[in-house]
């Protein structure tokens, strides 16, 4: 959508209703025939009749990236791929559906049907839709060229009837009226939201809490306040990622972009300047999401680089050290201490001063976060050639402040566990102490423990090989997921994955010394949970500190999904939706977990009276703003733990509340400096 036509919208309606009006019609004029025959096919494929007996394997990859098989009728999986290339192409022929279906018996049966035997399949389908009227019976002519012999045949062709195409029409006005609008990054601010489902715009079409399971419109007014105060925030797009962007189009050959990537950077220079909102949506856990389609500053580091903020703030008394300190944590600088961090840009003053776009950086700082660090970098040369007093120089920089492993801290609060508590930085640190890295941590533990061979790969590989254990784990992950992981790890690096059951032992060993509070906070709820289940219960239900309602529930839908190759239906009312035990059971920890840290941030916001942008573990500010925001950080830590969620979820359950005999207090994360650094 371009800048002209936005700001020429009828004057009848107001900037935001305009251009959400706008991007529903986007949204409407993507519905084709492909999607009219995935709805029909999701609501009658059931009332279609019987032509084909018996059943077949399906093997997919489920919501946990296990491979599963199921067994599957083999006259849906047809009838699935019949209907989908018939109503989408508008016509079909015995030839032409019949070669589809053999190559759809050759991928799904593994078998080669002849000719002969695909076309009288088809026949049969085909003859059926006549008689449902779905086909007319009035057949055409048409010439095609034969996919074996090449030569020009004709064929005889029949077209959907003139009756259903009508009520495809009508289907057409139905997925209309229950589409979103497409989401992009909004030139003008939406419209505050006043309950679950009102807000952006009258025609967006977008509920704030995104999901079904959710049942009232009522929304605490912390939470909503806390969601409009992001959605005020204006954005623009730094020229330095705006030429960036340029550049790694007009390069393509150099970069080994995806579709994705070049779609987004194609993206990112139609907002050249642009100033720019978001609207701000959450899940059931309350975690906010800015919906911008591809380009959200929740997005990659290009994407976080990018949207800095339109207006700009002095940088006052702080805000130089500020930008010193974001400058060498986006470097890769982080596990320096902040006095060491800020002294190490000043030494590194003329080097920075030399760089001149992103190939620079990556050049020269490899494990920097590349496109954030750019920015940066080019921020400070501005002000080291601005003519004035640095504190008075006007910077829009974001600069963020990351929690270490933010799962974890708020596990250690919970759980009171100190040695959790210090290996995630929730105690008392100063400006000069080097923080804590849970990774070096947990990697040099697990080289402690082991030996030969296990400990030379732990040690080429380090901290690094160590993320993916800790992060997942605090999500819940069990051992075999682990070292599943790890596995993939060492095959990516050419190295013996037969060795990733030992190096998931160390680790997992290694967490628990170092990290206990994840085990702790994990078994007690799974223990809670599986009892609940066990005892009926299908929905969970808490409050948070901010009255945010948070839940948890997981229906297995697969019973009612076939899955015919390229084709996939998902039919209603096929089966009864059964409670998804194990997902339920095994996510209720993450959860739990995701609540808090997304209340600690709407917290944080409503506790902060100026601009910020929320990255679930990650806040980030004006320079100008850094250390007030950092101080409130604390504060609602502190505060989000002075409220027993837990207690209110076991309520809940009519369980038990665990009582955790850990002496790690929350206020002490007041003196941290590195709780979020």
């Amino acid at each position: 959508m371009s800048l002209e036509l936005v700001s020429n919208i009828s004057s009848t309606l107001s900037g935001i209703e305009a251009e959400v009006s706008i991007l529903r019609d986007v949204s409407n004029n993507k519905i084709g025939s492909r999607e009219v025959a995935r709805s029909f096919i999701n609501n009658h494929l059931t009332e279609m009749p019987e032509i084909v007996t018996g059943e077949h394997l399906v093997s997919f990859k489920d919501d946990r990236e296990e491979w599963q098989v199921k067994p599957q009728l083999k006259n849906l999986s047809l009838w699935t791929v019949a209907l989908q290339t018939t109503i989408e192409t508008g016509h079909t022929s015995y030839q032409l559906l019949g070669s589809i279906l053999s190559e759809w018996a050759t991928t799904a049966l593994d078998v080669t049907w002849p000719r002969e035997t695909a076309d009288k399949v088809a026949q049969l389908y085909v003859m059926s839709m006549q008689q449902q009227g779905i086909l007319a019976t009035k057949l055409a002519t048409v010439e095609f060229i034969d996919d074996e012999t090449k030569e020009r045949r004709e064929s005889r062709v029949a077209k959907l009837d003139e009756c259903f195409t009508d009520m495809m029409a009508k289907e057409v006005e139905a997925l209309r009226e229950a589409s979103k609008m497409v989401c992009k990054p909004l030139r003008n601010q939406p419209i505050d939201w006043v309950d679950a489902v009102t807000g952006i715009g009258e025609q967006a079409n977008i509920p704030l809490i995104t999901s079904k399971s959710y049942k009232g419109n009522e929304i605490a007014q912390p939470v909503i306040s806390a969601v409009n105060k992001l959605q005020a925030v204006k954005f623009t797009v730094s020229p330095v990622i705006i030429n960036a962007a340029y550049d790694i189009l007009d390069n393509q050959h150099e970069f080994n972009s995806t579709d994705e990537e070049l779609r987004m950077y194609r993206e990112m220079v139609t907002l050249e300047n642009a100033v720019v909102h978001f609207a701000v949506t959450m899940d059931t856990r309350g975690r906010m999401y800015y919906r911008g389609g591809l380009l959200t500053p929740q997005g990659t580091d290009f994407c976080k680089a990018a949207f800095q903020f339109a207006n700009s703030k002095r940088l006052g008394v702080d805000g130089y050290k500020a930008i010193l300190l974001h400058t060498a944590t986006v470097l890769g600088m982080g596990k320096l201490s902040i006095t060491k961090r800020v002294q190490w840009v000043i030494d590194n003053r003329a080097k920075l001063a030399l760089i001149e776009d992103h190939y620079n950086v990556a050049e020269f700082y490899p494990s920097a976060d590349i496109h954030q660090a750019t920015v940066a970098i080019k921020e400070l040369q501005s002000i080291w050639l601005f003519d004035g007093e640095i504190e008075d120089y006007e910077s829009t920089l974001v600069c963020h402040q990351d929690g270490t492993c933010n799962g974890l801290q708020h596990m250690a609060a919970i759980t009171k566990n100190r040695q959790t508590a210090i290996t995630v930085n929730c105690v008392a640190s100063t400006h000069d102490d080097e923080p804590s890295d849970i990774y070096a941590i947990i990697s040099n533990f697990a080289f402690d423990t082991t030996t030969d061979d296990i400990q030379s790969l732990i040690l080429k590989y380090g901290r690094d090989m160590s993320k993916n254990p800790v992060m997942i784990t605090g999500y819940g992950a069990g051992e075999e997921t682990i070292k599943k992981n790890i596995g993939n790890y060492l095959v990516k690096y050419n190295e013996d994955a037969s060795k990733a059951d030992k190096i998931g032992e160390a680790y997992i060993a290694a967490i628990s010394a170092n990290a206990g509070a994840v085990k702790s906070l994990t078994g007690a709820l799974k223990g809670r949970v599986s009892k609940a289940v066990e005892d009926g219960a299908t929905r969970f239900q808490w409050t948070t500190a901010d009255g945010f309602i948070a839940s948890t529930e997981y229906r297995d839908i697969e019973p009612n999904r076939i899955r015919a190759g390229v084709f996939n239906a998902l039919v209603k009312n096929m089966h009864p939706t059964e409670l998804d035990d194990v997902k339920t059971i095994g996510s209720m920890a993450p959860n739990f977990i995701h609540s808090i840290d997304s209340t600690h941030l709407r917290m944080t916001v409503n506790g902060c009276n100026h601009d910020l942008v929320t990255v679930h573990d990650s806040i980030g500010s004006h320079a100008a703003t850094y250390f007030d925001t950092a101080r409130v950080i604390r504060e609602q830590f502190v505060e989000v733990h002075q409220y027993d969620a837990l207690g209110n979820l076991c309520e809940s359950m009519e369980m038990r509340t665990p009582k955790f005999r850990g002496d790690y207090k929350v206020e002490e994360a007041l003196e941290s400096s590195y709780i979020f650094s």
